[in-house]
């Protein structure tokens, strides 16, 4: 199960939090994570940081870098 929300400023600049929660039976990842996304003329880049409940978690410290191409 997850959840988040985006706040979007001049349909350029977007900033993303969000909350993730698999249950222990599955494979126990729940983590925050926060980012950033910027858009300029069809080209994408996104950026988003894990941070895991759990102090060893094997994805602690986890970043996650996209790219898209839009019309």
């Amino acid at each position: 199960m997850a959840s988040g929300m985006e706040l979007s400023m001049l349909d350029m600049f977007f900033l993303r939090t969000g909350v993730s929660y698999t249950p222990a039976r599955w494979t126990n990842q729940r983590f925050f994570s926060a980012g950033f996304g910027l858009l300029f003329n069809g080209l994408g880049v996104d950026f988003a940081y894990l941070l895991p409940y759990e102090p060893y978690s094997p994805i602690a410290n986890t970043v996650r870098i996209g790219v898209s191409i839009t019309k």
